[in-house]
């Protein structure tokens, strides 16, 4: 074999396993990116779902808030008129009012962690929303307490003298307080939040992961192509100088 065919074999060969390790990195390169995709995929439906649930757990802290200046003004202002005869009826249709105020961002809140809580079943499957209906119970039982505290004060005490120990109940569950220790329905809501926190947030950090592998592989990809093209150039260089 002259030097001239020798070089030209061997240049064959080169680009023959340029090609065939640049076709390698290139589908493992395409496997990666699709993971990255599903990963991009995973983490929107991550992101949308934890901030509903902060959003929900903000709206019911703020309805649970002990503060309530419109108490103060059983009217109600002009955009709520008081049709009861009662002292205690017209403060218990004023409380109605505002708390009702006070359920509509909760209602809200809930509706986008229900939309946003299907996405996710649809990823992670069912093992999701049996966290996300625990905190979707919380915000029913929260309105059933208010609706029990309405009627409690539109009798004027009544009910809450015949089972003090609901009445206590209610109070704790309509009411938010400093001490979660001594508040049931604060610890339940903090830990149905944590359960949630616990699933989503490792979807969070797994996008960054993938991300970096992903440009690492890419990286790998560029250089080993431009290695191998080079090595080829200077085999036609060689072979165009050989007599």
């Amino acid at each position: 074999m002259t030097t001239p065919q020798a070089f030209s074999v061997g240049k064959d060969i080169l680009l023959g396993i340029a090609a065939i390790v640049t076709a390698g990195l290139a589908w493992k390169g395409l496997n990666r990116w699709s993971a990255e995709l599903k990963g991009k995929s995973e983490f929107e439906v991550a992101r949308n779902l934890i901030r509903a649930t902060y959003k929900l757990r903000d709206a019911i802290q703020s309805c649970r808030n002990p503060l309530m200046s419109i108490y103060k003004d059983p009217e109600g202002g002009r955009d709520n008129p008081v049709t009861s005869s009662t002292k205690q009826e017209q403060e218990a249709e004023a409380l109605a009012y505002a708390y009702n105020n006070r359920m509509q961002p909760v209602w809200d809140a809930l509706r986008e962690l229900d939309l946003h809580t299907l996405g996710a079943e649809v990823l992670w499957g069912k093992e999701i929303r049996l966290h996300t209906d625990k905190l979707r119970h919380s915000a029913h039982r929260l309105f059933i307490a208010l609706q029990d505290f309405i009627a409690d004060k539109k009798s004027g005490g009544k009910d809450s003298k015949q089972d003090e120990a609901y009445a206590k109940l209610i109070r704790k569950t309509v009411y938010d307080s400093w001490d979660e220790e001594d508040n049931e329905f604060s610890k339940k809501i903090t830990s149905v939040i944590t359960e949630i926190e616990t699933i989503v947030r490792p979807h969070l950090y797994n996008i960054n992961k993938s991300h970096t592998r992903l440009r690492c592989a890419w990286q790998i990809l560029r250089e080993t192509s431009h290695n191998l093209i080079d090595k080829a150039k200077k085999v036609r260089v060689k072979k165009e100088k050989a007599p």
